[in-house]
Parts: C-alpha cells; structure tokens; sequence
C-alpha cells in the first residue's frame, strides 16, 4: 500500500481465492458471438469466485419429511439462476445467457432489527449479490420438494455481496421455517464451531458441514472489489454453498458463506459474511426503501509507522494517529478536515499508527471499520491534531464518489457518432475490454482512474472513446481506442448524457460545419457534420445495431434514435 492506508482507495484482490459461486460456477448456455472483447485467462483474487465446476443437472426429489436438523435445513432453498450479463465493451450485445446454482435462507430479523409498518417479517429470504447478478430469472427451491417458484429480487448489494428476495406465491411460505440472526455485537469467537448449510454442487439435497472459526479480519471482497469485516473458517466454501447460513450450536445464523481462499499453500479456508453486515444491509434497506451503501469519510490517510515522520510532524511519543494527504472536493470532508491533518480517533477509539483501531479480545481492525458501522447521512465524532492543537469534530459520511465504478446495475451506456463508439469507463467495462488481467493489460490512464479518481461533481463520469466503427466518414481514425474524451467543440466533457446532447444538438445544426472531439492525449478527431448525418444509419445497418444510443435519463435509459424509452435495469 505504499505506506497509506485504503480508507477510501479501490481494494485490489490478491492473487487466488474465490466466490463459492458466480460466473465461474455457471454453466454456457448461449455464446453470443458478436463481442468483439478481447478476453484473457482470468485473474484470481484473494477473495474471487471459487472453481469451475458444472452444476449437475437437475431432478426432481422426492418430499420427505425432515428429521435430525430438519428444522434449519427447512429454511435453506436452492437457487436456480439463469443469468443474461451486458457486455460492457460492446455494449449493444450481452454477453449470452448461463446458469448457476447457488444457496438463500429464509430468516427471521426480530430482536436485532426493528421493522417498519407494513413491512412483513417472514416473507423474506438472504443470499448473494453474485447469485443473482445481471439475472434474467430467479427460481427457488424448497428442500423435498420438486417444485420451483420464481422469486423477486428486491435489494442487491454488490459492494457487501447481498441480496434480498422475496416469492409472491403464498403457497412457497407454506411451513417454512425462518433463521433466526444473531446480533451483530455477539459475532462468533476463534475455536467456535459453524455449521454451513447450502446446495453445493455435486448433489441434489442438502449439504451439511461444519468448520472452525479462525479468525474474523477484513477481507476483499471479490464481488464489489472493497473490504469489510469477514469471519474465517477452517472449511472449504464450494460452488453452490454461496448464500447458505453459518450457524452457531444453538442453531441461531451468525452470516453467510460467500467466498473462499484457493491459494496454493491455503487449504480448507472459506470466508463468511457476518450478521453485523447483514444486518447493516438489511437496516438499510428497511429505513430508505432501497440500499444506498456503506458510508465514506471522504478523505485518505497516510499511516505513521516512521518515527522520524512523525517527530516532523510534532507527536509526542504517547500520541498515535495518521496524517490526511488529500480531502475529496464533493465530500462534507472538504469543509471539516484539511490535508495534513493528524487523526488520532474516530467515534471514541484511538486510532494507530498502522491505521488501525481497537476491536475486541485484543484485536485490532483497519480505522474504516469505525466508520462502516454508520449510515449514509450519518456523523462521525473524530478526533484530530491541527498545526499543534487538538480538536474535536463531527464529519457527516456520505456514499463513496468514486469516479470509476465498481459495479453498475444499469443497462450499459454508450453512444455512437460518425461510427465513433463512446462509453462510460467502469470495472465491468474494463474487464470485457481487457479481460480479467484489465490491471495489468489496461492503458496506465485508465487504470490510475480506476485505482483512486473521484468525482468533482455529482454528475461526473470519465467518458471513453473505445473504438471506431470503420465507414468513410472517419478515415483516418479507426486505430483510435479506448482514450478519454476530454472536450467536444472545445468545451469540458463531464459525462455521455451531455456528450451525447450536445453532438445531437450539433448534428442538426446546419450552421455547424465539423464536429471536434479532443481527446486526453491530446490527439483531435474532426468529422463533417453532414456527412455524420447522413453515415449514422449505414453504420447502425452494417453493424447490425438497433439504435445509436443508451444514455442515463431522468426516468431512466434513454434510446437515442428510437421511439423506445427504456426503464434502467434495477
């Protein structure tokens, strides 16, 4: 980390650890052929998807009447998802339907949560966000039973891999059992004994095994490339097990099973996700009617483990904290912290040199944990050394500004002129663009981006020319790919909405002679207004594209040139 710590920087994944389900678990149903991504071998991460395994096929049980644990095992489902994900390189196509299996629960939030007026408590089920992602149908499976029932997505968390759902049939809920959660303040201790239950593949009933905690510490986590608190337990997590319950031996859900670790010296090490992130993402969704995510501080830090840095710095030896080295403009941070700045606490803990805070038993967590346990609109007590004095102050958290996305739950947006294909930089984007190895194939501009840009306002998105779509109208410039648009007809570009207004508006402007794009590199591309005009739907027939764009609206996603509105995919 280069001496800093990630209070606020995008978390890159370490080298081989996996999702018990996902992408990796699914099976191909249909190759779209019409990608034109250039992909590589995939890149594992400490905490990525698990291994490739095909899901058996399936057959129908027979109803058998539960014994022994058949009161937990009851409220575990299988998953069936058939999943359709955009492609993001070329983002007029997908990427071609697969399957995947995976594990939910129904659960019971009484005693931990309380619920607002008409919200119905068991009517509910948890599994993960990479389960259901880019999901075209959710189907659910009770235990015994042949009969599935299609379910409705109501939340998705990518950045905590959660999800929440619901069946609107009444005759699922019939007898159904509900697991209770633990509160997040009572989280299992090391040598404790978890019971994991889910549908892991290879099988067609329940599975049941069981794994010792070993420690619980911040992880990556592979979904939503952050970190959060993780517990890990001495037992693998397998393909289809993600989304299943931790239980403890009074049968009471201390969280959910969603990754593993599959480096090479690392046997047996499975990652679980702690009801005290459950339940943040469930209060959450309770309290907005939507998830709206785990807050941000709005600053970054530099930790002090240099005695010598922090003699130049003025602390005495008792002292403790970590230094601001920047403040993001947009943040409430911008009017309460300064650079240069000494944090020593947050909410009452002493913060260390390291950048990390007291826990529990002795243990310690990174600072961001602190503030991970707020809301959005929530403050912070911090405690600070200004130019030698210390104060006391309250930071208002806000969500992450990141400029790059992590995830995007909507249609992808593009659009086209001229043959000129624009999108907005995202992860998903780099990883259809480049492959799974994006960090290390990307331009070093769209990775710095990536890595730590932030928004200087709301609306700012980092606008990519990604290829050029050859006609006679842009000879001259079909090599050019994947570089920043800075300026059209010399004026900033602060996001496609309104690139692709202000080219529209120009197009139909016959005062207007040339359309002038600069690129961040300095390079220009100029095109003949009329001759656009009259190419744009030659293009679109030769490329077997329907319209000339999808751009984010004020009720949803436009369609550029079509007589279609699209509502964004939720």
């Amino acid at each position: 980390m280069n001496g800093s710590v990630k209070a606020g920087r995008r978390a890159r994944s370490g080298p081989n650890a996996e999702l018990a389900e996902g992408r990796e678990g699914r099976t191909k149903e249909r190759r779209n052929s019409a990608t034109g991504d250039r992909r590589k071998k995939r890149r594992q991460s400490n905490n990525s998807r698990a291994p490739t395994t095909q899901p058996s096929a399936e057959s129908s049980e027979a109803v058998n009447r539960p014994s022994g644990n058949g009161r937990l095992t009851n409220a575990v489902v299988k998953i069936f998802t058939t999943h359709c994900e955009p492609n993001f390189a070329v983002p007029w196509t997908t990427k071609g339907q697969e399957s995947s299996i995976s594990s939910g629960f129904a659960f019971d939030v009484r005693g931990c949560l309380s619920l607002p007026d008409g919200v119905q408590n068991q009517r509910l089920l948890l599994t993960n966000a990479h389960c259901v992602e880019h999901a075209a149908v959710v189907q659910l499976r009770r235990r015994g039973s042949a009969v599935r029932y299609v379910a409705r997505i109501l939340a998705v968390a990518n950045d905590c891999d959660l999800a929440l759902m619901t069946v609107d049939d009444e005759t699922f809920w019939d007898g159904m059992e509900y697991l209770e959660l633990v509160a997040g303040s009572d989280p299992p201790a090391p040598g404790q004994t978890l019971t994991i239950v889910g549908f892991p593949t290879g099988g067609e009933n329940t599975c049941v095994t069981q794994g010792v905690v070993s420690r619980l510490d911040y992880y990556d986590y592979a979904q939503g490339g952050k970190e959060f608190l993780a517990i890990q337990v001495d037992a693998a997590i397998n393909g289809g097990n993600s989304g299943g319950p931790a239980l403890n031996k009074k049968g009471k859900c201390v969280g959910i099973a969603f990754q593993s670790n599959n480096e090479e010296d690392v046997e047996n090490q499975g990652q679980i996700i702690p009801t005290e992130i459950v339940l943040h993402f469930l209060a959450d969704f309770f309290r907005n009617g939507k998830y709206t995510g785990f807050p941000h501080p709005g600053f970054d830090v530099q930790e002090l483990e240099s005695a010598p840095l922090r003699q130049y710095l003025g602390l005495q030896k008792h002292q403790s904290g970590v230094r601001v080295r920047s403040v993001e403009l947009t943040s409430p941070a911008h009017d309460v912290i300064k650079v240069g700045d000494i944090v020593t606490g947050m909410d009452s803990h002493d913060v260390g040199n390291d950048g990390n805070a007291s826990y529990r038993f002795g243990e310690r967590l990174p600072m961001q944990y602190l503030f991970q346990r707020k809301f959005v609109g929530d403050s912070i007590a911090i405690s600070l050394i200004r130019d030698g004095a210390k104060l006391d102050l309250s930071l208002r958290l806000e969500e992450e500004k990141a400029l790059v996305p992590v995830t995007v739950s909507e249609i992808p947006q593009y659009y086209i002129a001229g043959g000129l294909v624009f999108v907005v930089l995202s992860e998903p984007f780099l990883k259809h663009e480049f492959g799974d190895d994006f960090s290390e194939d990307a331009p070093p501009a769209l990775l710095a981006a990536w890595e730590s840009g932030r928004k200087h306002h709301a609306t700012q998105e980092m606008v990519i020319l990604t290829r050029v779509l050859a006609h006679g109208v842009n000879v001259g410039y079909e090599d050019f790919e994947n570089e920043q648009v800075s300026k059209f007809q010399d004026e900033q570009v602060s996001n496609l909405r309104s690139l692709a207004a202000r080219v529209e508006r120009d197009l139909h402007d016959p005062d207007v002679t040339y359309l002038k794009f600069e690129l961040a590199n300095g390079d220009l591309v100029v095109l003949g207004r009329e001759q656009t005009l009259k190419a744009n739907p030659e293009i679109l027939r030769r490329n077997l594209i329907a319209s000339r764009g999808m751009v984010m609206g004020v009720d949803g996603v436009e369609c550029i040139e079509s007589s279609a509105k699209c509502a964004a995919a939720s």
